[in-house]
């Protein structure tokens, strides 16, 4: 279960009638929504996209909500960069030895294009067979 009464949502999102709060996101974090977990260390958690752009697509979130990448701070940079270690490791462990940096991409939509008002990061390989279909949303 996850701490707090909204998924970690913030009292303030909580007042803002629970946007970000009641997404896909936050229920996949209570349980109410399935998905193909990889990973949850109680900071991250992590799964599977539902919407592949290419063979992997992870998504890593926070726990604690935050709504998107607009809204952090420099007080968050631990927490990114723990965010793209934990993809990171993720993809290097499914992909194994071949495993080729220069084809992982990694990155955030920025508001308002992004379909769950939830941070997370997209972990994408190999980046060179990103379907054609979805390189318009996550190419830079």
């Amino acid at each position: 279960k996850v701490p707090g009464s909204e998924a970690g949502c913030s009292a303030a999102a909580s007042n803002k009638g629970g946007v970000g709060c009641n997404n896909a996101f936050a229920r996949i974090l209570r349980g109410e929504l399935q998905a193909d977990v990889l990973d949850d260390d109680g900071e991250l958690f992590s799964f599977v996209d539902i919407r592949p752009a290419s063979s992997i697509h992870y998504l890593v979130i926070p726990r604690r909500y935050i709504q998107d990448a607009s809204r952090l701070r420099p007080t968050d940079a631990a927490l990114l960069q723990r965010m793209r270690d934990k993809a990171r490791l993720l993809v290097r462990r499914a992909v194994g030895g071949s495993f080729d940096d220069s084809e992982l991409a990694l990155g955030f939509h920025w508001p308002p294009w992004y379909s769950v008002p939830w941070l997370h990061l997209h972990a994408i390989y190999p980046r060179s067979r990103i379907l054609l279909t979805r390189r318009y949303k996550y190419t830079p």
